[in-house]
């Protein structure tokens, strides 16, 4: 039985890094995000399937600016969507694709020599020279 595009709900699929929230135009631009930011290394989708499956439930609107009456939180690596919330999509993505990773991947590394994560070590030496920079500016130093 084919539903006819009034009886399904208009929906925007949103590509929303379930870490910080920010949203991005594309699957890809997801991905590359997660792994760079978060650390979090995904495959993309297989290239054969460039859209999004027929719903039943759901008229897909790929832009943004268009009405919709739904936004679902897309999984850039599968077609798998999240109507209720971000841990929904996270735990997906835990479940179902970080799994195939090994863990030491998955792990931002760190300095065991003072047990903290090397990116912070390089926000504090630049918090520390702005700091003195500013204390030097403003002769309180």
């Amino acid at each position: 039985m084919r539903f006819k595009s009034a009886d399904k709900i208009t929906a925007f699929v949103d590509n929303t890094c379930y870490e910080c929230e920010r949203s991005y135009s594309s699957p890809s631009h997801l991905i590359n995000h997660m792994a760079n930011i978060h650390h979090i290394h995904l495959n993309p989708r297989p290239q054969s399937d460039e859209e999004r499956p027929v719903s039943k439930k759901y008229e897909f609107t790929y832009r943004r600016l268009t009405t919709y009456q739904r936004v679902l939180f897309g999984c850039p690596s599968c077609w798998f969507y999240s109507y209720r919330n971000l841990q929904t999509l996270a735990k997906h993505i835990q479940n179902s694709h970080l799994s195939l990773i090994p863990e030491s991947e998955q792990m931002p590394e760190y300095d065991t020599s003072l047990n903290k994560n090397v990116a912070e070590q390089d926000v504090l030496k630049m918090w520390d020279e702005i700091s003195t920079n500013l204390k030097k500016f403003l002769g309180t130093e």
